[in-house]
């Protein structure tokens, strides 16, 4: 079995805010995760809520963090954001991005374009225990959630909001043999369900194979399209994602049912 691993880079001495070249004026505190991608700091505006953790997704104790969730109170419709300083490495590029459910957040590139990391909403709770959605906009390394539908009297206050900021969307990938061929399997984090917009799929293929490692080899067109399908099918709900190296050769949108569930041979 071939479980991901991946040695942390030594990020320079200097993160650099977008747009500017001079060391001096980088951002130096807050939480610094670090993912295959490389690493970022985010740290809130305003101060954190005492319950705001750490997590740890999937990489043992001895790991570095690779996952934050910041928590915040909101009181009233005047007051319907919290914003996030990032402080990223140079040519590190942050964008909103809106998936299948219309559900907005900001994915973070290293400047080779692979994925740094994803700022994405956690729980946000009125009083009355509902859901309120929220937006996110990005001024240039300032992260800016807001609370959606404040005009309406069915919020009540105060709202609970938290972030998911994070730099992995699988916490872990490996392989496996059967008498029929082999199974990549791929275990996706919060973010990494949530993060499915169509024009991150190329994205969540190169994050797998880094992942994989030396079994990189394994994602042939087949497994990709396999692959592919449980990422946009997120709502299967299938937790870990199993790729066979013997079904059929089909296109991702032919087996994104309930009843293949990306998996045409059962």
């Amino acid at each position: 079995m071939i479980v991901k691993k991946y040695a942390v880079a030594v990020m320079a001495a200097a993160f650099l805010v977008a747009g500017i070249t001079s060391p001096a004026q980088a951002q130096e505190t807050g939480t610094e995760l670090v993912g295959p991608g490389g690493s970022f700091k985010i740290d809130q505006t305003q101060q954190p809520s005492t319950d705001s953790q750490r997590l740890s997704a999937g990489l043992g104790s001895d790991a570095e963090n690779s996952e934050i969730v910041l928590s915040s109170s909101i009181n009233d419709a005047a007051s319907a954001s919290e914003s996030y300083s990032l402080a990223l490495p140079e040519s590190a590029t942050a964008q909103v991005i809106t998936n299948d459910q219309n559900e907005e957040s900001v994915l973070l590139l290293n400047g080779a374009g692979e994925l740094l990391g994803g700022i994405a909403s956690g729980d946000v709770i009125d009083a009355s225990g509902n859901v309120v959605p929220t937006s996110f906009t990005v001024n240039g390394t300032t992260i800016t959630q807001t609370l959606q539908n404040t005009d309406e009297s069915g919020v009540a206050y105060p709202v609970r909001m938290s972030a998911l900021a994070a730099t992995e969307w699988y916490s872990a990938g490996w392989v496996t043999t059967d008498s029929r061929g082999y199974i990549v399997n791929a275990a996706p984090t919060a973010l990494g369900k949530q993060q499915i917009a169509w024009n991150t799929h190329y994205i969540h293929v190169a994050h797998l194979k880094s992942i994989l490692g030396t079994q990189a080899y394994r994602v042939n067109d087949n497994i990709e399209q396999q692959f592919v399908c449980h990422v946009v099918g997120g709502w299967l709900d299938s937790g870990v994602y199993n790729m066979e190296s013997w079904q059929p050769s089909l296109p991702w949108q032919q087996i994104a049912n309930p009843w293949d569930r990306c998996n045409r041979i059962k």
